[in-house]
């Protein structure tokens, strides 16, 4: 299995779309597109979920639950996973572990973990989803790693 790195070489600090945009849509890595198209493109691939959560203050449970109802909707044509949303579930069953920091080496080590896993990265069209650093850097180490962003449009678009 191929390393994944968080933060992706050469994109730290603030999310610059545009300039993660000049470096890897010439290549067709990263596409913005409807729902719809995103199910016929990505079935049967295993996905990653990337959804805003730290920094945006809103909390871990409302980023699962948000989270939770983009995994629904694009079932059954993709199977998603989601670090937030399955941190949130292990929290709830009881377990502890600095892994389910929203911040630190073991939370993006979880990130990794899930990014590893996953064929291409799914990003809905969550409020602040553009100005997320944990957003961005996933994105980012996804396409650095030869795997296809997908950003939703707005529009929930089933």
């Amino acid at each position: 299995m191929q390393a994944i790195r968080l933060p992706a070489r050469g994109y730290e600090g603030a999310p610059d779309w545009d300039d993660l945009r000049r470096d890897f849509c010439g290549l067709g890595g990263l596409l913005d597109m409807p729902a719809d198209e995103l199910k016929r493109r990505a079935a049967g691939r295993l996905a990653m979920l990337a959804v805003p959560y730290a920094g945006l203050n809103l909390g871990r449970e409302l980023a699962a639950d948000q989270a939770a109802n983009w995994k629904a909707q694009l079932l059954p044509e993709i199977v998603s996973i989601s670090p937030v949303l399955d941190a949130q579930l292990m929290l709830d069953c009881g377990v502890r572990s600095s892994a389910l920091a929203d911040a630190g080496d073991d939370w993006r080590a979880l990130v990794r973990n899930h990014l590893r896993l996953c064929d291409v990265v799914i990003i809905p069209p969550i409020e602040g989803w553009d100005q997320a650093q944990d957003v961005f850097q996933a994105a980012a180490a996804a396409l650095n790693s030869n795997k296809h962003v997908f950003i939703i449009r707005e529009g929930r678009g089933k």
